[in-house]
């Protein structure tokens, strides 16, 4: 059979067929409200499970405080270690450097820009005790 306004189009078979363009509409459209129904249901099923109702844990984690700045005044150790050997390297390489007070400032100042955070009042504590020791 011929149409005048068909196409050949290749069939899973490997051979060609002739499709009107009657036909080939048909197929378009078929595949575009398939594809809508399925888009709507993968919403609908995917979107309504996260409106459940989650029950509320039973006992929320304690968060614990930070020490404050009086406290850290009191160990300063701690403070040392809570704060310089977490980010990029260990204690070991704080307790190796040896730095006066302004090479510990200078020292604070260069991992200030890399991702410390500390407050002005920490940073007294730790220059202090690292360079009295």
């Amino acid at each position: 059979m011929r149409f005048i306004d068909g196409q050949v189009y290749p069939t899973r078979e490997g051979s060609y067929q002739m499709i009107s363009g009657r036909e080939r509409l048909l197929q378009h459209w078929t595949r575009r409200v398939t594809l809508s129904l399925l888009a709507a249901i993968a919403v609908l099923t995917f979107g309504l499970t996260g409106c459940a109702d989650v029950p509320e844990p039973e006992s929320a984690p304690e968060l614990v405080d930070e020490p404050t700045d009086v406290e850290w005044a009191e160990q300063p150790d701690a403070l040392v270690e809570a704060r310089c050997s977490v980010s990029c390297h260990g204690l070991d390489t704080v307790e190796a450097a040896d730095y006066d007070e302004a090479g510990w400032r200078a020292a604070i100042e260069r991992h200030d820009g890399r991702g410390l955070e500390i407050t002005a009042e920490e940073r007294e504590i730790i220059v202090e005790h690292l360079a009295s020791q």
